[in-house]
């Protein structure tokens, strides 16, 4: 039961409904016995499938996230945001983060109840989006960590201007090294851009992974979710590395 629910689920996101879509205009077209544009549809249903399954692209996942080696060797520990929603929560007062800064925000902690060092909060203020760096600060306070040993960030808008606000505030508070904590196919654009900043030995520690044992729900259409986060940070790589 549990196993044909998967299925089903997977076959009613609109990638699954387009394969069905392109497979059933296959069927159409061979029983109306026009075999060439019947065999192209068919063809075009097994390519969406094959492209919109996770196990591919899992594995490229695995290749990216197994060559990252997390370390607490640093002077102070760096938030990289992840965005926040419009929703307020009755804890804080503020608005939510977003479930990727969220769990950023719990792997600073878990850093800093183990290694007591300062955080460098980043995130500003996005189009009309509120500071990630700001809603951040209230959560970990509201947690028992002492404001004086939290600094704001509250103009970056991406991962590059992190690397630039993080130096300045680390050159007048005399950081040398910063451990970044985010998610790991963030890591690898994140140690770009802050090397392009000026910092030297730059420590990691991974907030989540997105590499997964493979099971028979990974051959199955999915809606693109780890396809995107793959592809946006393969791309910015590039951008960092090739053009700015």
């Amino acid at each position: 039961m549990f196993a044909a629910k998967k299925i089903i689920i997977s076959f009613i996101l609109p990638s699954g409904i387009l394969v069905t879509f392109l497979f059933l205009l296959s069927f159409y077209f061979y029983l109306k016995n026009k075999i060439r544009t019947s065999k192209r549809f068919l063809f075009f249903s097994f390519l969406l499938w094959l492209f919109s399954s996770n196990f591919w692209i899992n594995y490229f996942i695995c290749r990216t996230e197994k060559n990252i080696n997390p370390s607490l060797d640093g002077d102070v520990i760096v938030f990289l945001s992840g965005g926040n929603v419009d929703i307020k929560d009755i804890l804080t007062g503020e608005d939510y983060l977003s479930s990727s800064s969220l769990e950023r925000l719990f792997a600073v902690y878990r850093v800093y109840k183990n290694k007591k060092l300062p955080v460098i909060l980043t995130g500003g203020y996005v189009f009309n989006m509120k500071a990630d760096s700001i809603i951040a600060r209230k959560v970990l306070i509201s947690l028992g960590v002492d404001e004086k040993n939290i600094f704001i960030d509250d103009k970056s808008r991406d991962t590059y201007e992190n690397a630039l606000y993080s130096k300045k505030i680390s050159d007048i508070q005399g950081f040398k090294k910063p451990i970044l904590v985010t998610e790991s196919l963030h890591i690898p654009r994140s140690i770009i851009a802050f090397k392009k900043a000026g910092f030297g030995d730059i420590s990691v520690y991974p907030s989540s992974f997105c590499c997964h044992k493979i099971s028979f729900i990974d051959f199955l259409p999915s809606d693109f979710h780890i396809h995107r986060k793959f592809f946006y940070e393969a791309i910015g790589k590039i951008y960092y590395f090739k053009i700015m």
